[in-house]
């Protein structure tokens, strides 16, 4: 590849070029409008946006809500939610939390079973 000089182009000669290249091509609807004669004043045009057209372009924001669960000793749970308030993810899972709360309710009722049965056996112990 080569790379030589270029050589300079006169003013007289760019405007040459271009009067050429406008007298080839048709007139353009705006040009051609462009070059009507003023007919005087347009009327004004009123041009109105509904106030809620604005609103529908800002971008609608997610959500992500960190909640305690009081069911399951306080395990942190992680919403994500969509615009629309649909929930997109939980974290721990509907199914997680219904097991830990499963897992929960029967360590409690086992609890309180060896609590009865540890009074009965001390009321019996005491001879009562």
């Amino acid at each position: 590849m080569s790379i030589n000089p270029v050589q300079g182009v006169e003013a007289s000669q760019v405007l040459l070029v271009e009067a050429r290249a406008r007298q080839e091509q048709p007139p353009s609807p705006v040009r051609a409008r462009a070059q009507q004669p003023d007919s005087g004043t347009l009327p004004k045009q009123n041009i109105r946006v509904p106030g809620n057209a604005a609103a529908s372009f800002e971008m609608h924001q997610d959500e992500v809500q960190v909640q305690r669960d009081s069911e399951t000793n306080g395990v942190i749970v992680i919403k994500y939610l969509d615009h629309s308030g649909s929930v997109v993810l939980q974290v721990p899972s509907p199914q997680v939390l219904g097991i830990m709360r499963a897992i929960d309710q029967d360590f409690a009722e086992k609890a309180k079973a060896r609590l009865e049965q540890a009074d009965n056996e001390g009321a019996n112990l005491h001879g009562h």
